[in-house]
């Protein structure tokens, strides 16, 4: 029997009875399990990597004016990347009008990516796990830094929200910056122009969630989707070479703009 607390958190009791009962939620800490430091530049895994500290940008395989686009650690399945800021903030909630529309056109350009290099994919899933302006909460190794998630899956955001029972407001990306201030789980609709949101700060998904789901959907047992413990880095350098030799091949027929943002992955050819 669990008894819940009404002066705690529902996100601190979720935590503590997942830590007692020896579950894995995919998550180091909650979203409010008290801890009094946010994550900083210094302890950013994204941070340290656009400085040449980790790999020395080497998974790269887009560059816009403001984002970067790089495959995931947890690579389980093929063709998995994030877009990511180069500025360091804790979710795309707090980019401007201006960079919110560069997101739209840079996200544009990683799906065709995505569908050039994998065409067997039966769809394309999108999301974001926005942590809340401050980083409050988060364990320091958490990545917090804003990145969004762009997978080949045929499940949609419809698809999730009815599987979960979570509620959802429909919203236009631009109205993001509205819900910046606590951390929330973000999904494209299956429209491609509609954006579903959960930003109860009284409800607490796992950052990991989706991931969940989406291994799942490809039948992937055990806990495969937990990048902290199966990191799959040789997938994920599949995933950079097949990406790499697909536009390589097709790079004369390429968008203009996809020529000019990969183009840096062949200069020394």
């Amino acid at each position: 029997t669990i008894f819940l607390k009404s002066d705690v958190s529902i996100a601190t009791q979720f935590e503590k009875i997942a830590n007692d009962l020896e579950l894995d939620i995919g998550d180091h800490k909650s979203n409010s399990s008290g801890s009094t430091d946010g994550p900083t530049i210094k302890n950013c895994a994204y941070c340290r990597y656009l400085d040449g500290n980790i790999g020395q940008n080497e998974r790269t395989l887009y560059r816009s004016k403001n984002f970067f686009v790089i495959p995931t650690l947890g690579q389980f399945i093929p063709g998995y990347l994030l877009i990511i800021p180069f500025q360091h903030i804790m979710s795309n909630g707090e980019l401007s009008a201006e960079h919110l529309e560069e997101f739209k056109t840079v996200l544009e350009d990683v799906e065709y990516i995505i569908k050039l290099t994998f065409p067997e994919a039966k769809g394309i899933l999108v999301w974001e796990n926005g942590s809340g302006s401050s980083g409050k909460g988060k364990a320091k190794d958490s990545l917090v830094h804003s990145h969004v998630h762009v997978a080949p899956s045929g499940l949609t955001a419809e698809q999730i929200k009815e599987m979960s029972g979570f509620l959802y407001e429909e919203i236009e990306l631009l109205d993001l910056p509205k819900y910046k201030a606590h951390s929330y789980l973000l999904m494209r609709s299956k429209d491609n122009n509609r954006w579903l949101i959960n930003n109860n700060p009284k409800m607490y998904i796992p950052r990991q969630y989706v991931r969940q789901l989406i291994a799942e959907e490809y039948a992937i047992p055990g806990e495969a989707w937990n990048w902290r413990t199966h990191p799959f880095e040789e997938k994920m350098h599949e995933t950079i070479r097949d990406i790499s030799s697909a536009l390589q091949k097709n790079f004369s027929e390429l968008p203009e703009r996809i020529r000019n943002n990969t183009s840096f992955l062949f200069d020394a050819n």
